[in-house]
């Protein structure tokens, strides 16, 4: 899975595509395998302190990002709104 923020995703089944030639990222059949690779990807970030949690909203226009994969809501809490 390659995360590109404001760009295309991309997803291959090395399996049934193993020169990437087909990006299955959007496809509903992969949904499911999407979510957990964006959640692994996002947790990995925060175990890291990646620099990606930020005070800037770039994260947030990804469909599925940081605060899905920590379990919280993206929604900014009274308090990060001042």
């Amino acid at each position: 899975y390659v995360y590109n923020g404001f760009d295309f995703d991309e997803l291959y089944d090395l399996r049934t595509d193993p020169h990437e030639m087909h990006n299955v990222a959007d496809d509903p059949a992969y949904a499911d395998v999407k979510r957990d690779l964006v959640r692994q990807m996002w947790a990995f970030a925060a175990a890291q302190e990646d620099i990606i949690f930020n005070p800037y909203g770039t994260v947030g226009l990804a469909p599925w990002g940081p605060a899905d994969a920590l379990g919280r809501s993206a929604e900014r809490s009274e308090e990060d709104k001042d």
